[in-house]
């Protein structure tokens, strides 16, 4: 991926992103919810070029990656996972990180639950010509569904890229269900 590196860091962060969510509790089992500590493991083959005229990305401006994976989260176990990141080309000089910004959704296995983000950060290339993306990422409660459904939260993404072009990432945060 070496000149192209955009597209690695989009896979990773949504395999991350995916799989950990923990169920809402309450303190003595009544009162208001409390934030639950979630973390979550994913892995995504090479992503996938979503650049057409809807997003306004072409490949010279900024690039748009598709990533489709699965993962594994306490407490919400086997998960699928699908994002799409737009990566802004704005290298300059001897910059080798460019700013990037996308959503994923996670579906448990048994596909009643979703689970919406938002992500931003860094898109940066590693010594080794892979790409590395680092940064928070925001629960959309909004467009979630199931037990997730209105759910607020955040915390931080980690992906990384290996030398096959595959993606593995981590997330970690809290998450309030409104349930």
């Amino acid at each position: 991926m070496k000149g192209n590196f955009c597209f690695g860091y989009t896979a990773a962060v949504l395999v991350i992103v995916c799989l950990a969510l923990a169920p809402q509790a309450r303190a003595g089992g009544s009162g208001p919810p409390i934030p639950m500590t979630f973390s979550a493991i994913g892995s995504a083959p090479p992503s996938s070029s979503c650049n057409n005229g809807t997003n306004g990305c072409n490949g010279s401006n900024c690039n748009c990656l598709t990533i489709d994976g699965k993962g594994k989260g306490t407490l919400i176990g086997k998960s699928t996972f699908t994002s799409q990141t737009i990566v802004e080309l704005q290298i300059v000089g001897a910059s080798l990180c460019e700013p990037a910004a996308g959503t994923m959704t996670i579906t448990t296995a048994n596909i009643k639950n979703t689970l919406a983000i938002a992500y931003d950060g860094w898109d940066c290339l590693t010594d080794a010509d892979l790409i590395g993306f680092n940064g928070p990422y925001t629960v959309d409660g909004a467009h979630s569904t199931g037990k997730f459904l209105n759910a607020v939260g955040g915390g931080t993404m980690s992906v990384n890229e290996d030398s096959g072009g595959n993606f593995y990432g981590t997330l970690s945060g809290n998450i309030v269900l409104s349930k």
